[in-house]
């Protein structure tokens, strides 16, 4: 595990972002895409209104919490089953991908099967409706 200093460039949906990546000694990684490691929020783009509702609600989440051209802490798992870094993410307030569990805009997810975690999506938007 790695940690650096990074700039939001974009939150392409709850749980991709990409970065700018401060490497040190002035290098820097620009236009980044990471995956938020240990979490599966619902998809944006999605048939299902209530799954897209979901992945919305995750996205704002995201996007109200880590500011465009904020600078905060990256710390990096290695590359996803996809080739993206995966990361967690932290501001002042903690750790990004554990607040979107506790808020149940997302699932625990370490590379199983969407299916295996379908069940946990459910459930975490009827919570999530009885919280609103």
């Amino acid at each position: 595990m790695y940690e650096y200093e990074c700039k939001i460039v974009r939150v392409i949906d709850g749980d991709s972002i990409v970065v700018d990546i401060d490497l040190g000694f002035g290098l820097w990684i620009h236009g980044e895409s990471i995956r938020l490691f240990g979490v599966d929020c619902p998809e944006c783009r999605s048939r299902d209104k209530e799954e897209k509702a979901a992945g919305i609600a995750a996205k704002k989440f995201v996007t109200r919490r880590l500011q465009l051209g904020g600078t905060y802490t990256l710390s990096t798992q290695g590359k996803g089953k996809f080739g993206r870094y995966l990361g967690i993410i932290s501001d002042h307030a903690g750790s990004v991908n554990k607040a979107l569990i506790n808020e149940h805009l997302a699932v625990v997810y370490y590379g199983q099967s969407k299916d295996d975690v379908e069940a946990a999506h459910i459930e975490n938007r009827s919570r999530y409706k009885r919280e609103d």
